[in-house]
């Protein structure tokens, strides 16, 4: 199995940026949701952050 140490540090200041799961893997290639999740799962959001990841989610529910 490949380390992907960089991959994972690179995905957590995304993170912590305030970018989604999905604009992550757009960035970092072939990198499973999963995988992504496992290692986000402690990265705590901002209740900015929070709230432009919920507008988002709102707009694509309602435009869909």
């Amino acid at each position: 199995m490949k380390l992907r140490l960089e991959d994972k540090r690179q995905a957590i200041n995304l993170r912590i940026e305030g970018k989604s799961h999905s604009e992550i893997r757009s960035i970092i290639p072939n990198l499973s949701k999963s995988t992504l999740s496992n290692w986000l799962k402690n990265v705590k959001l901002t209740e900015e952050q929070e709230k432009r990841l919920k507008d988002n989610i709102q707009k694509i529910t309602f435009s869909a």
